[in-house]
């Protein structure tokens, strides 16, 4: 969309893939960068587009962090240098992943070491922003994880976010840190994320409530 003006054009699927027979090959476009960078899965597999010459893409899948043990992923968010963020699993395991522009994908780690038994996991990547340069520059992806309580044993799914430093290639990525609840839930997700790294999403156990982090501290947006 441009100036009024609206046009499409059929993203193209990656070098040597097959159609499948199918229309669209259960495919689909989940997130889209400052620079056009568009994420998102083809045939089950997650997936970069990249904008080339005026009105052209090309594109490229998204390798597994372990091609033995998953066997489908999903990209979701991708920044304006063309890092992803999405999903990758097999039956009941999900784990949220971070492909950076150059070099291998990693998993994101689990919040204060939160361990389950059967290896599945629910860190769930919603959004992603970086600042600096293409050569140093850190990440912030936000979105989802799984969290022990504070007042018991049990386990809930919270709004969280992960730090990502680049330099050259992937240098390091944080453990999940969780985003402070002002009513001390233990539910909710952080769905997006500004240039100023304000992030917004809800949290709540019984109910929803939309929420603002600043600097992860919540402001429930229906009482300001």
């Amino acid at each position: 969309i441009s100036k009024g003006h609206v046009a499409w054009k059929k993203l193209p699927p990656p070098p040597g893939a097959s159609l499948c027979g199918l229309p669209g090959c259960d495919s689909a476009a989940n997130g889209i960068g400052q620079t056009g960078d568009i994420t998102g899965q083809y045939a089950g597999r997650a997936i970069l587009w990249m904008p080339g010459s005026p009105g052209t893409y090309t594109s490229k899948r998204l390798a597994y962090t372990d091609s033995t043990r998953f066997n489908r992923s999903s990209g979701v968010a991708v920044d304006s240098f063309g890092d992803a963020a999405g999903t990758e699993g097999t039956g009941s395991i999900n784990v949220g992943v971070f492909w950076p522009r150059h070099g291998s994908p990693v998993t994101l780690p689990a919040c204060q070491n939160v361990l389950v038994r059967g290896g599945a996991t629910v860190e769930y990547p919603y959004a992603v922003l970086a600042k600096g340069s293409s050569s140093k520059r850190t990440v912030t992806v936000a979105g989802k994880c799984l969290v022990e309580s504070h007042t018991s044993n049990q386990l809930g799914v919270a709004p969280c976010m992960w730090h990502v430093t680049i330099n050259g290639s992937l240098d390091k990525i944080s453990t999940a840190v969780r985003l402070d609840a002002s009513d001390g839930s233990d539910a909710g997700r952080a769905v997006a994320i500004n240039q100023k790294g304000w992030i917004a999403g809800n949290q709540g156990d019984a109910t929803s409530s939309p929420t603002l982090w600043i600097k992860r501290h919540p402001y429930l947006l229906n009482s300001l």
